[in-house]
């Protein structure tokens, strides 16, 4: 069956044949179509231009769920709930969820996390709860952290490092690499550029376990906060790496703090503002850094 009109999933003037889609059947989605109340199918693909909007409701799925390239699948919870349960909510579901590389997930209201190792396309995550994708995510497109909350590279056992191929940009919220304090890492890994916007935060760990920033592009705080923790036992070490070969620039913004900083062999960063090394802080740089008219202060050990 396949969708002929935007419309709800349960109208039968959204799809070809005249009538919501049956259970056992194989669902194409053109249009914007949301769901108003709880369904099921067997199969669903959503196709470049399309929309899938899930709403409040679950939509259980026994075979494949597919997001192609330019279609967008968007979710919105009043509670709590993990991604993608709704997708698999008949007893013994084994379907895939496939995500094309510039697919669209958005996620708002209060969705947690992301249950299934799964690679995702584009991300916007709008969910006001504190949520930690599972280890191995991959987002193959570019990451929008658009509401409060915290999005954590690492909480709790196992460590886990959270790929990201292209930028990222946090509006509002925390970006936390670790909020792990049993004995574990976090980490998040990035291609391409970090941007922390004005309401945003890049915060390394909030408590006594090491997180990671491993970045391939630009590292701009232009008007949010870089911080090392919450001040609450916040004693692990939190490294940002400038990995790669490529030369890269360095905006630490009036409101930094950083833990140690690690240029590789090879690497130039420019910096592009005033930097303070705290006392028990290290910048270790064996690559190249390029200071322009910007100082480097503080207590902290530079080499």
């Amino acid at each position: 069956v396949t969708s002929v009109a935007n419309g709800p999933w349960n109208a039968g003037t959204t799809w070809d044949q005249g009538t919501p889609p049956a259970p056992t059947q194989n669902v194409i989605i053109n249009h914007a179509v949301t769901l108003t109340a709880n369904d099921t199918a067997n199969s669903a693909t959503v196709n470049s231009g399309a929309l899938l909007d899930l709403g409040g409701f679950n939509l259980g799925l026994l075979g494949a769920f597919t997001v192609n390239n330019g279609a967008e699948l968007r979710m919105f919870r009043p509670t709590s709930v993990a991604f993608p349960a709704t997708l698999l909510s008949i007893p013994g579901a084994t379907g895939s969820q496939t995500f094309g590389p510039t697919s669209l997930f958005t996620a708002l209201g209060k969705v947690e996390g992301l249950n299934d190792t799964v690679t995702f396309g584009n991300v916007n995550w709008g969910s006001t709860a504190n949520s930690t994708p599972p280890p191995g995510t991959i987002i193959a497109g570019n990451l929008v952290k658009d509401s409060v909350g915290q999005f954590r590279g690492g909480s709790g056992a196992p460590s886990r490092s959270i790929k990201v191929l292209g930028n990222v940009t946090v509006n509002a919220g925390f970006l936390v690499c670790s909020n792990s304090g049993t004995g574990v890492s976090g980490e998040w890994d990035i291609d391409g550029n970090l941007t922390i916007n004005a309401g945003g935060t890049l915060r390394g760990v909030n408590s006594s376990c090491p997180g990671t920033l491993k970045l391939g592009g630009d590292l701009i705080n232009n008007g949010g906060t870089i911080q090392v923790g919450d001040g609450a036992g916040d004693t692990g070490n939190w490294l940002v790496y400038f990995k790669g070969s490529n030369s890269v620039n360095f905006d630490p913004g009036t409101t930094n703090a950083f833990r140690a900083v690690g240029i590789p062999p090879g690497k130039t960063v420019n910096l592009l503002n005033n930097l303070t090394v705290n006392a028990t802080y290290t910048f270790a740089d064996s690559g190249t850094l390029n200071c322009g008219t910007y100082v480097i202060s503080g207590a902290g050990s530079f080499s």
